[in-house]
């Protein structure tokens, strides 16, 4: 099973459908979207940001390292 939501980008001009496989991300997991147009000036070496076909998803961390210790396996 899969879960997907549909945003906006930064600029306004076009919106992205973001699927998660596995469901393993939420939606708050990303804090922006950057489309091919507006992601040209955007850094690169930063680590909260993914790059996809010149998409830029750039996550919240803070939800990342709570979804983290929620994923962990139970013993």
């Amino acid at each position: 099973m899969c879960e997907s939501f549909k945003t906006n980008c930064v600029c306004g001009q076009k919106n992205a459908e973001i699927f998660f496989g596995k469901m393993v991300l939420a939606e708050s997991s990303v804090s922006q979207v950057y489309c091919p147009k507006c992601s040209q000036d955007i850094e690169s070496g930063r680590n909260d940001r993914v790059w996809d076909n010149d998409w830029i998803l750039e996550m919240d961390m803070d939800v990342l390292r709570t979804l983290q210790w929620e994923l962990r396996p139970r013993k």
